[in-house]
């Protein structure tokens, strides 16, 4: 393990009697029997988060441990990659700083994730089914190293701007602008969103669109998103729903739900993939979550409709 990596880790834990510094994060265990591939458990993450605020500032940082992570090396290093064997990945998946100047500007410097619902809300205590959304990162980057501003306008009204690149890379840049409205009457809670995102890739240009509904009614959840982008080989589209139903039992918390998930890259294939899913998240205890779903994938472009179970335990702490 890399020496950063045990620096961390002992901030991590140190932080604990930093004032108002807090520690937190999940563990996700799975396990996935799919068609195409033979079944196998899967450790597949543990988040570590460390968090801290002072006045008008704020600190997030976030490290996962993925795929059972073992890493060792080979002898010295002396010039980055260092050499070294082992499985998993370990990956700093958020890290910055923000200034709150008022509710209506906030500015965030660092790596974060990209202002999409999914990705903002993608832990498995939050999102209610168990497989990811064909957009997710397929159309829409997963995360962005750079400048982000947020912040309320009035009426429910909010903004964000993102400006930055992909994580490590000086030449694919992405801007984005975005309004979020938000409203609750009654029992009602609604949430509206739509972004305009520009990326150069490689010295192209490419446009892209994303919106969502998000929609809270008593014991119902509803989860939509949709995205397109255009590129020079051809557009990407996509959208998904989740719709959910929680109900108690003995104090326990039950939430079936059905999703349904396409997505078409018009370079790549000629119909577009569709995915209907369906199970049920089980809550014993408010910070464990338990899944079970079952995913069909249709059939597309002379690809037979395959299908698959999974299985998630998650473990959250704070």
């Amino acid at each position: 393990m890399s020496k950063a990596i045990v620096v961390f880790i002992a901030l991590a834990f140190s932080s604990l009697s930093v004032s108002a510094a807090n520690l937190s994060g999940y563990y996700s265990f799975e396990r996935v029997d799919a068609e195409s591939s033979e079944p196998a458990w899967d450790a597949h993450n543990v988040n570590l988060i460390v968090s801290h605020e002072t006045g008008a500032f704020r600190f997030f940082s976030e490290i996962e441990f993925e795929k059972a992570v073992k890493m060792e090396g080979t002898g010295e290093c002396t010039a980055l990659p260092c050499e070294g064997t082992g499985r998993g990945e370990i990956v700093m998946e958020r890290a910055w700083g923000e200034y709150s100047y008022n509710k209506y500007l906030n500015v965030r410097l660092g790596l974060f994730l990209d202002d999409t619902y999914y990705q903002q809300h993608h832990y498995p205590n939050v999102v209610p089914n168990f497989s990811r959304p064909q957009l997710v990162t397929n159309i829409i980057d997963g995360d962005i190293e750079g400048l982000k501003l947020h912040g309320e306008i009035a009426a429910g009204l909010s903004y964000v701007a993102e400006l930055g690149q992909d994580p490590g890379s000086t030449d694919n840049t992405h801007t984005m602008v975005g309004v979020h409205y938000k409203k609750e009457v009654g029992d009602l809670d609604l949430s509206l969103a739509v972004r305009t995102h520009q990326y150069e890739v490689a010295g192209e240009n490419e446009d892209a669109l994303s919106y969502e509904v998000i929609v809270h009614y008593q014991n119902f959840l509803l989860w939509f998103e949709g995205a397109n982008r255009s590129i020079e080989t051809g557009d990407k589209e996509g959208m998904y729903a989740i719709l959910a139903y929680s109900f108690l039992f003995d104090n326990h918390e039950f939430s079936p739900f059905i999703s349904w998930d396409t997505y078409k890259d018009k370079a790549a294939q000629t119909d577009s993939r569709d995915r209907i899913g369906y199970g049920i998240s089980y809550r014993p205890e408010p910070n464990i979550a338990i899944k079970l779903e079952q995913l069909d994938t249709q059939e597309f472009d002379n690809v037979d409709k395959t299908s698959q179970w999974g299985f998630q335990f998650a473990y959250f702490f704070n």
